[in-house]
């Protein structure tokens, strides 16, 4: 028998049409080689796309951006601990152009990984469920596909400290597109990176929409994959967007700060108090495997990774978002 908490991962087509969640929505990925003859080739595609990642042989190109032809470029970066970019939302459209050089030379053995995560009509006010003590846009609400997924949550005994991420693309999407991002992380994470599902455990958008992110439960010790060396006794939260030159608004830094709150009161940890993690190195980690490292509760990727992550603007947030979440958590005592 199936424990009573994983039941709705798995629930018929039926059962969500009677609790007025919408459709699984089908995302579609595909690959397409770059050319090595042109320093920004432009990928084509008779079918539309919205996202799009690079992934690579060997190390990865020194230069990666993208963008839709006569648009703005989007600088691209490594999904820490593999040969893949993260992916960047172009919207809906038919070509791209890609920027992927070594050496100022176009780099061999880079393919376009070309991202349709569907649409539908609950895109444009999807919708919102406080089932998990929390109010988030469920895996349900925003159309995850559960047979993406290559097995089961697993779970940790405790969670100790949350990190905090930023997706790394473009900051130019609607609110109506926010689902649909999520939907493509989600797919990119599970297949083309080997996750089994998306990474992060929540994510927000910049109108403070705070999404659900990998199955399990928010509430839950659920085993993330967002920070090599370690997603144990971890949790995360991810900024939709790219977080250097770039500040958070009002909505976005109020749902962190009231998400966080919650989170961190559900296992009872202080803020702006500190921890130590043993890592599991591998990947980016900063500390090699065995390591027993001392970190804030609330702490930012590039704390435990070598990675940019969450962004210049993104980091300069934490000292404000631990003392905003431990104000939050004493208001409901």
């Amino acid at each position: 028998m199936l424990p009573a908490l994983l039941t709705p991962l798995l629930a018929t087509p039926a059962a969500r049409a009677s609790s007025g969640a919408p459709e699984p929505v089908e995302v579609s990925q595909r690959a397409i080689e770059l050319s090595s003859r042109s320093a920004q080739p432009t990928v084509s595609s008779k079918t539309p796309f919205a996202m799009v990642g690079l992934r690579w042989d060997g190390q990865p190109p020194e230069v990666m951006a993208v963008r839709v032809p006569g648009g703005e470029w989007t600088a691209m970066e490594p999904a820490p601990g593999t040969t893949a970019s993260q992916p960047v939302w172009t919207g809906r459209t038919h070509e791209v152009q890609v920027r992927a050089t070594r050496d100022g030379a176009p780099a061999i053995g880079v393919a376009a990984v070309l991202i349709d995560p569907g649409r539908s009509p609950s895109d444009a006010v999807p919708p919102t469920s406080r089932d998990r003590g929390y109010p988030v846009v469920s895996r349900a609400g925003w159309g995850a596909d559960e047979s993406l997924r290559c097995r089961e949550a697993q779970f940790d005994d405790e969670v100790r400290a949350v990190a905090l991420h930023h997706t790394a693309e473009t900051n130019d999407y609607s609110a109506s597109d926010s689902p649909a991002i999520v939907r493509g992380i989600y797919a990119y994470h599970a297949e083309t990176l080997g996750w089994c599902d998306i990474g992060y455990h929540a994510l927000v958008d910049r109108f403070g929409q705070v999404f659900e992110g990998r199955a399990g439960g928010l509430e839950r010790p659920v085993i993330g994959a967002h920070s090599a060396g370690f997603n144990r006794r971890t949790s995360s939260i991810a900024m939709m967007g790219s977080y250097t030159g770039h500040q958070a608004g009002d909505a976005q830094r109020d749902a962190l700060s009231g998400y966080l709150g919650w989170k961190l009161a559900a296992h009872g940890l202080d803020p702006t108090g500190e921890t130590t993690l043993l890592s599991e190195g591998g990947g980016s980690s900063r500390h090699p495997s065995g390591t027993e490292v001392r970190l804030p509760v609330l702490l930012g990727h590039r704390d435990v990774g070598h990675t940019e992550c969450p962004g210049d603007d993104g980091y300069a947030l934490l000292p404000g978002l631990r003392s905003a979440a431990a104000a939050t958590m004493s208001a409901v005592r």
